[in-house]
C-alpha cells in the first residue's frame, strides 16, 4: 500500500473515532448511537426523532424537496396530541410560498396538528423556535430561506442547547447557497428525483411515490451518507424499490428489453 493510501486511511479511521465520541449529550436529546438502523446502509430515520437539522436544497429548485423531507421527519416525531410547528418569515411567502393543509397528508401529518407562526424578523423568528424547543412540541420547521442573516454559529448554538433538553426536533430550512460553520447535529443536502414508475399492469406505467435524494452532508450515527428515498406517508422515508430490491431492477430491464 501507498504513502498516499496509508495517509488517507489514517485520516478515515480518526474521523469514524470523532464520530463515535461526540453528538451524545442524553438520553432524551440527540444520540446518534441509540438511533443507528439494522441494516447499515438503510436510510438512518432514527437520527431525525431529536436534535437539530438543516436542511438545504442541491439547487434552486429543490425547495419543495427540502420542505417535504422536513415535513415527513416532523411526521416521524410522533407524540399524540402535540403539535408540529411551522415558523416562517411574512415577507418570505412571495418567495418559498404556502404549506397547502391538504397536502400534509400525504407526509404523514394532519393539518389539524399544524401551527403556523408568522413574525416580521429574523430575530423574532429564531426567538420563537427557542421558546418552542423548550416547550417540547412535537417538532418544529423553521423556514429561513434566503432572509437569512443572523442565523449562524451563536444561533444555532442557542437552538442547538434547547433541543438536546428535548425529545423533539427541530429542522431549520436554509437557502441553498448558504453554509459556513454551525452548531447543528446534522446537516442535509436534499434534491428532487423523478418518481419511479409503478407498474400496477404490463404496458401501463402509472406516476410513482413522491423520491428524493438525501445526502448527510454533516452529522454522525450513519455508515453512509447518501440515499435515494421515497418520501410517502404509509412508509415514510422507504429506500427507492430499485435500490432496496436489486432483483426488481433485474425484473424491470427484463421486462423493458421485452
Amino acid at each position: 500500500m501507498n504513502t498516499v493510501a496509508m495517509k488517507s486511511l489514517r485520516r478515515q479511521q480518526v474521523f469514524e473515532k470523532l464520530r463515535s465520541r461526540f453528538g451524545m449529550p442524553g438520553q432524551a436529546g440527540f444520540s446518534p448511537k441509540n438511533t443507528a438502523p439494522a441494516a447499515p446502509s438503510a436510510f438512518p430515520a432514527g437520527l431525525l426523532k431529536a436534535g437539530l437539522h438543516e436542511c438545504l436544497g442541491q439547487g434552486p429548485g429543490d425547495w419543495p424537496s427540502v420542505l417535504a423531507f422536513s415535513l415527513s421527519a416532523a411526521s416521524q416525531a410522533h407524540k399524540k396530541g402535540k403539535p408540529v410547528f411551522m415558523l416562517r418569515l411574512e415577507n418570505a411567502l412571495q418567495e418559498l410560498g404556502a404549506v397547502y393543509g391538504h397536502g400534509l397528508q400525504v407526509f404523514g401529518l394532519d393539518a389539524a396538528d399544524l401551527i403556523t407562526v408568522s413574525v416580521r424578523g429574523e430575530k423574532d423568528l429564531l426567538w420563537a423556535a427557542e421558546e418552542i424547543a423548550a416547550s417540547q412540541a412535537r417538532a418544529s420547521i423553521v423556514a429561513l430561506g434566503a432572509q437569512e442573516k443572523l442565523y449562524g454559529f451563536t444561533a444555532s448554538r442557542r437552538l442547538k442547547l434547547r433541543t438536546e433538553s428535548s425529545p423533539a426536533p427541530v429542522f431549520v430550512l436554509r437557502h441553498w447557497g448558504q453554509g459556513g460553520a454551525t452548531a447543528a447535529h446534522c446537516r442535509w443536502r436534499i434534491a428532487r428525483l423523478p418518481s419511479c414508475p409503478e407498474l400496477k399492469t404490463p404496458g401501463s406505467a402509472l406516476l410513482g411515490k413522491p423520491r428524493l435524494s438525501a445526502f448527510l452532508e454533516r452529522g454522525q450515527g450513519a455508515l453512509f451518507t447518501a440515499w435515494e428515498i421515497d418520501c410517502h406517508a404509509p412508509d415514510r422515508f422507504g429506500m427507492a424499490p430499485l435500490l432496496a430490491d436489486r432483483a426488481a431492477r433485474t425484473d424491470l430491464r427484463a421486462y423493458q428489453a421485452a
